[in-house]
Parts: C-alpha cells; sequence; structure tokens
C-alpha cells in the first residue's frame, strides 16, 4: 500500500483554481486587454472592478469569480452616467473678441 493520493485527485484540487489571464478575460467579455486592465483597476466608471490575483506583473482571474461578475453587472441597472462635456453652458448671448 502507498501514500500516494490518486491519480487524479491533484487535478480536480486545480480545477477549483482555474485562473484566466488578462488575454483569456478580454477574449470571453469580447473586448481589449487593456480595457480588461482598466476594469480590474476600477477606472471604468459604471462598472464594478473584476477581483484579480496579482502574482508579481501577471494578473489573473478565477473563472468562477469572473462569471459571478458578469452575473451582478448584468442585474445591475444603477449604472451612473458619465456628465456630458459643457452640458448646462450655452454660447448664445456671449460676445467673442
Amino acid at each position: 500500500m502507498t501514500d500516494n493520493p490518486q491519480p487524479g485527485a491533484e487535478t480536480c484540487s486545480l480545477e477549483r483554481f482555474d485562473l484566466l489571464t488578462l488575454s483569456e478575460v478580454a477574449k470571453l467579455l469580447h473586448c481589449s486587454k487593456a480595457h480588461v486592465g482598466r476594469v480590474i483597476a476600477g477606472r471604468v466608471l459604471g462598472c464594478r472592478p473584476i477581483p484579480a490575483l496579482r502574482l508579481g506583473r501577471r494578473t489573473l482571474v478565477r473563472r468562477e469569480t469572473l462569471m459571478v461578475w458578469i452575473e451582478r453587472n448584468e442585474t445591475d441597472v444603477t449604472i451612473p452616467r458619465l456628465p456630458v462635456r459643457g452640458a448646462g453652458t450655452s454660447r448664445i448671448g456671449r460676445k467673442y473678441a
């Protein structure tokens, strides 16, 4: 009798950590890798940041976390709108030199 685990046991435990690269996330979301990076950093207005894991310069996202993030963003109807540039100002009545 040996103390070695079953051959499929290690693979099964690794599947829980199904990690995606930014390129893979971008393919799934049909957007650029740079846009995914901005969403992860929280720099996209009206969009919750994607939770991610950083290993040095490498950024990884768990597939399960991404699926939960997608579901939450699908049902979020209170997305703030970007302010319109120049809204509320009028040039009517101004004199130009």
